[in-house]
């Protein structure tokens, strides 16, 4: 039988005098608390006792005490209805002095689409929000979605990674778009930015490419955690090219095409990786070489149509956010996670015009 089959610690580990499914109850009349004050600990709402909820958790694990998935599901519905369209809408919070910019960048114009299809498949509406907004701060914000019984918010990416966000995170259910640094116990949803190397290198020496360049920016480096700038050395490591390797360019930003262009001049690579389609390409135009004749140029995050390169399936990423996040409200999840997690998107390869063919 599959309980005789559980290892003996998670037999143990369950009251043996028990003989029915426990209920709140069971754990009210244990520990002297009520029904109401159980059912709210077991959901993360604050207004238990940091102690007492600790102990019903607790005295929870010990009895076995599981929801019934229907119930669960009535509960968060009877919820919604309390609240109204208030329960039903998802926030998605921005961090950004201007929250369009980054609404009219492809990632962005992708990921709210996935969350705005997605959550409209699931009867939710969103609604944005800005902390750059005058008068706006963490404590305000958190004032306004709570009062209007707002529980679940994904973050969007932040303009500048480790600006700090300070909402009274324990009152919502949380996921982040991209691993935010400064929040890391939320369940967040990330491309594969180490495979995209990986992949891209691979492409490259497909196609005869041997002088292997990568530019990117700062901001850039700290936003994807160094993965990006790790593959890349690994890659060179791995394969060293005759006459040395071409060095990667570090820039602040991508306004300075002279510092390229001497990068250029210098070291001479026959093809380019970079985020940065339209720059690049821009800049090699100017130096006179031709793409792809001259130079080849491959994208990390493809934004141009005609690019050869990563796609990110950033809609795929905005679709599954919503899809973690409904789960976390249905199961009352709120506050920062226990232990980090996440979800990686794979990329996919675009085929596009900046590459010479496979030989």
């Amino acid at each position: 039988m599959p309980f005789l089959d559980r290892p003996p610690e998670a037999a143990d580990s369950v009251d043996p005098h028990l003989t029915a499914r426990p209920t709140l109850r069971d754990i009210a009349e244990e520990i002297g608390v009520s029904i109401m004050s159980v059912s709210r600990a077991l959901r993360n709402q604050p207004k238990v006792s940091a102690a007492t909820a600790r102990r019903i958790r607790q005295v929870a694990r010990r009895l076995g005490y599981a929801p019934e998935p229907a119930l669960s599901a009535l509960v968060a519905q009877r919820e919604r209805r309390r609240f109204g369209g208030a329960y039903g809408t998802i926030a998605v919070l921005f961090n950004w002095r201007e929250p369009e910019q980054w609404m009219q960048v492809p990632s962005g114009v992708l990921t709210i689409r996935g969350v705005e299809r997605q959550a409209r498949t699931l009867g939710y509406q969103t609604e944005n929000f800005s902390l750059k907004s005058k008068g706006m701060s963490g404590k305000r914000l958190s004032e306004i979605l709570y009062h209007r019984g707002i529980r679940g918010v994904i973050v969007a990416p932040n303009e500048w990674p480790g600006d700090p966000i300070d909402l009274n995170w324990r009152e919502f259910s949380v996921v982040t778009i991209e691993h935010e640094p400064t929040l890391p116990h939320f369940h967040h949803i990330s491309p594969n930015y180490y495979s995209a190397v990986i992949e891209a290198w691979s492409q490259a020496c497909k196609r005869g490419y041997r002088r292997i360049g990568f530019v990117t920016a700062n901001r850039e480096i700290r936003r994807v955690e160094h993965h990006w700038l790790a593959a890349f050395l690994l890659e060179q490591n791995r394969r060293p090219t005759e006459g040395g390797n071409v060095p990667p360019l570090l820039m602040p930003d991508y306004s300075d095409p002279a510092r390229f262009a001497d990068w250029y001049r210098e070291h001479r690579p026959d093809v380019v990786l970079s985020r940065a389609d339209r720059e690049i390409c821009t800049w090699l135009s100017h130096l006179g070489r031709r793409v792809p004749q001259d130079v080849g140029f491959l994208s990390l995050n493809v934004a141009l149509k005609d690019s050869s390169g990563i796609v990110q399936n950033r809609e795929k990423m905005g679709r599954i956010a919503v899809d973690v996040l409904h789960t976390k409200m249905l199961h009352f999840e709120r506050g920062p996670d226990d232990a980090l997690c996440g979800t990686v998107v794979e990329n996919t390869w675009q085929e596009g015009r900046t590459l010479r063919r496979k030989g």
